[in-house]
């Protein structure tokens, strides 16, 4: 599925992450009646400079080490969420 994502311009990768990109689905939040501007990046947690919108989120995240890892076709990682 993460595949059909970014076929579709809604992932990219970095460095063996995948990220969903927000900004690429004009209705992002709908379903929770949540706008965007609403959300504050960085309040939980530092946002990763290699994103290319700070509300992206990850769906796939490189192996680290000590972590469980799955095979992928963007390297050994796990899922993001």
């Amino acid at each position: 599925q993460i595949s059909r994502i970014i076929d579709n311009g809604h992932g990219y990768v970095v460095d063996g992450d995948v990220y969903f990109s927000v900004p690429s689905l004009g209705d992002y939040g709908s379903l929770s009646g949540r706008k965007q501007d609403d959300n504050r990046a960085g309040e939980r947690v530092t946002v990763d400079e290699r994103k290319r919108d700070p509300a992206d989120f990850a769906l796939w995240k490189a192996k680290k080490e000590g972590e469980p890892f799955w095979e992928s076709p963007w390297g050994q990682g796990r899922p993001g969420w």
